[in-house]
């Protein structure tokens, strides 16, 4: 049976040293560690009237051209 001796960070690597018997090393496991993710929330405010009436207009000039109507 396998048990997890020590775990350490180095650099960018986590490292695992496993022992069958509890004082040597048998193996070691190395394995990138993901980057820590930080997550930013932001509220969007609504668009404006005027986005709003641009973006149908692109929209249905983009239906005319594709000759979709």
């Amino acid at each position: 049976m396998l048990y997890v001796l020590r775990e350490y960070k180095r650099d960018n690597v986590i490292v695992t040293e496993f022992t069958r018997n509890g004082i040597e090393v048998s193996h070691v496991v190395e394995m990138q560690s993901e980057p820590e993710v930080t997550v930013v929330e932001t509220e969007l405010a609504p668009p404006s009237i005027g986005e709003q009436i641009l973006f149908e207009t692109k929209y249905q000039t983009m239906i005319l051209e594709m000759g979709v109507i």
